[in-house]
């Protein structure tokens, strides 16, 4: 491989309001000082959907790009702010929760939609398969009750007792057993299989920077409950992908978004504080087998025993939820999205409308006519649409879902400033997004009003990193560069030529023994390239191997995909796969400890996409 060597991480910082005024000044915005403070900045509002879609976009941007930025001080607690938005929406669901024990005489539609949507998630989730479950047991990237989220690697993960709610123990003494590697011992013993555990019944309460305004809640959850409510989030991922929905998937409602805003037939539609919403009282209505032939009640039993009751506050208090599983819990994702997906194709159904659905968590699309009647099916359940990021209006107009954002067929989705730039990485990343926007896609040329602000976000990029040059697409491994700024080096690999056979097992006598020419075979270009990594330590003796053993085996499901056509015209020698993939002899037993650098090195790609000049 070639060699690398390591920077420092950080930079000078870019002051986010320097860089929403040089923005002002490249699109040419009317913007008085007043408007550039950061109070009206997060506020600003959204453009007029009647005007031009390149000027709505130079406004959109505007408007979008600093308002998820955390390091605005608008004098308010955020993460007080967050636990009253918790508290609130608990009140909510706890009235949502008693107004599921009667049934609601003066909605009947209402009540049968709610009736469809059950058949259909058990139509969906079919019988449990116990196979699928072993299969998809596996840790998450994040922190649990037991370890801090700076400590939260499979390493630290294997090494000690785990944490389990009471109702979870027997199934988790279960899974311990299906897990040799998971033993308590050191580096010289390996102890029985029937482990010690610690009880938690209770997720660990914590929050994380949303924006300027609010944070974000979370529910820490046990070892064993969050190893065990991934494995179910995999099976219902499974049984879902054969009903058409794809949650590794986001282009689906993308494309939908783009075809909604040119006909106005697609609605696109948000739900607020969603995963804090799912109620105890809805899923057991909508989980219910009574009834219902071939259902099996394996799944809620087994997400009832699985998930947690309540979580342990900053100040000690225990909040007991009424909601049913927090975010954080590992099948939230999964059970919101098939949740929303039944009820919004059950109001299609009733409606006589196509049942043209698209789920994405709570990113939902369906026909435009469906969403009164979804809002109030939605009210009887507890959530509340987005109604800023709701879009149904009559013919074309905009249309929002997944990241992608349109203004009649034409993409005008912005960037998002979501962290402070004061790291390489941070300050990579919106160069480059700066030329993802400005790049027009269909004649490859760059809108030459962002070049000065490109240039001034990479100036403040340590030299070296300001040499790397990747070509054009989604990786920030580097600076995307057009192919004549980069003049990037040819890889080639040395195959061995075939020699010809007369017949199955016959040796040609005139080359036994001979050398055999060695053909240079064009396979891409080298990239140059500067990644931020973190800096890892060896980790040794049992557990080192264990970790070793569960990342090789480490499962999240992943639909069939067709593999690409270049893939199968090249294949990589067995005797070449060192030359830019890296070996390693033994076991990689590494875990990460901390500090993070900048590595310099390179990658070869098989394509450089085309970027023309700045105009």
């Amino acid at each position: 491989m070639a060699k690398t060597h390591s920077i420092p991480t950080c930079v000078d910082p870019i002051d986010p309001l320097t860089l929403f005024s040089k923005a002002v000044e490249a699109l040419g915005v009317a913007c008085s000082s007043e408007d550039k403070t950061p109070e009206k900045i997060v506020a600003r509002p959204f453009p007029d959907e009647d005007l031009e879609a390149s000027r709505f976009r130079d406004l959109y941007l505007l408007k979008e790009i600093l308002r998820k930025y955390p390091g605005f001080d608008l004098g308010i607690d955020t993460k007080a702010a967050a636990v009253q938005s918790l508290l609130d929406t608990e009140r909510v669901n706890a009235e949502t929760n008693r107004s599921f024990d009667q049934y609601d005489v003066e909605n009947p539609r209402v009540e049968w939609i709610i009736e469809s949507a059950r058949r259909k998630i058990h139509a969906v989730l079919g019988q449990f398969d116990w196979a699928d479950f072993v299969q998809g047991l596996r840790f998450g990237p994040g922190a649990t009750t037991r370890i801090r989220s700076q400590n939260a690697t499979p390493y630290k993960k294997l090494e000690g007792p785990p944490h389990v709610s009471i109702d979870a123990l027997d199934l988790g003494r279960t899974v311990l057993s299906l897990s040799p590697q998971w033993a308590y011992g050191d580096a010289n013993e390996i102890k029985s299989i029937c482990l010690p555990v610690t009880i938690q019944d209770f997720d660990r309460f914590a929050t994380v920077r949303k924006n300027a305004m609010t944070d974000r809640t979370i529910g820490i959850p046990p070892d064993l409950n969050n190893l065990m409510q991934l494995a179910v989030g995999y099976c219902m991922r499974k049984k879902m992908f054969g009903w058409g929905i794809d949650l590794q998937d986001q282009s689906i409602n993308q494309q939908r978004a783009h075809f909604g805003s040119l006909t106005g037939f697609d609605a696109t539609v948000d739900v607020k504080n969603a995963s804090n919403s799912v109620t105890e009282g809805l899923v057991f209505r909508l989980l219910d087998t009574s009834g219902l032939r071939n259902a099996d009640s394996t799944w809620l039993d087994l997400m009832d025993k699985i998930r947690t009751r309540g979580t342990v506050m900053e100040d000690g208090r225990i909040h007991y939820y009424e909601l049913f599983s927090a975010m954080g819990n590992g099948f939230t994702f999964e059970l919101e999205s098939l949740i929303f997906w039944a009820l919004s194709r059950a109001v299609c159904e009733v409606l006589e409308l196509p049942l043209n659905v698209s789920i994405y968590g709570d990113d939902i699309i369906l026909p435009s006519e469906a969403v009164p009647t979804l809002m109030a099916v939605f009210t009887r359940c507890g959530f509340a649409i987005n109604e800023s990021k709701t879009f149904y209006g009559v013919g074309p107009g905009f249309r929002e879902s997944c990241g992608k954002h349109y203004l009649k067929g034409i993409d005008v989705s912005p960037f998002y400033v979501d962290t402070k730039l004061d790291t390489v990485e941070s300050v990579l990343v919106l160069a480059n997004n700066i030329t993802r926007w400005a790049l027009d896609p269909e004649s490859g040329v760059r809108d030459g009003r962002m070049r000065h602000l490109w240039e001034w976000v990479v100036s403040h990029l340590p030299q070296v990193v300001q040499d790397s040059a990747i070509p054009y697409g989604d990786a920030d491994d580097g600076l995307i560069r057009p192919f004549d700024e980069a003049v990037p080096a040819s890889v080639y690999a040395h195959q061995l030529p075939v020699v010809p056979q007369r017949k199955p097992g016959h040796v040609n006598s005139r080359t036994r023994g001979l050398p055999k020419a060695k053909v240079p075979t064009w396979v891409g270009y080298r990239a140059r390239t500067a990644t931020t990594v973190a800096r890892k330590a060896e980790g040794h003796g049992y557990y080192g191997y264990v970790t070793w053993l569960y990342n090789k085996s480490f499962t999240r499901f992943q639909p069939p995909r067709e593999t690409p056509e270049w893939l199968e015209k090249w294949k990589l020698p067995p005797h070449l796969s060192t030359e830019w993939v890296e070996a390693r002899e033994g076991f990689p037993l590494t875990k990460i400890v901390g500090k993070r650098s900048v590595v310099i090195g390179t990658r070869v790609t098989d394509v450089w996409p085309f970027i023309g000049p700045w105009e």
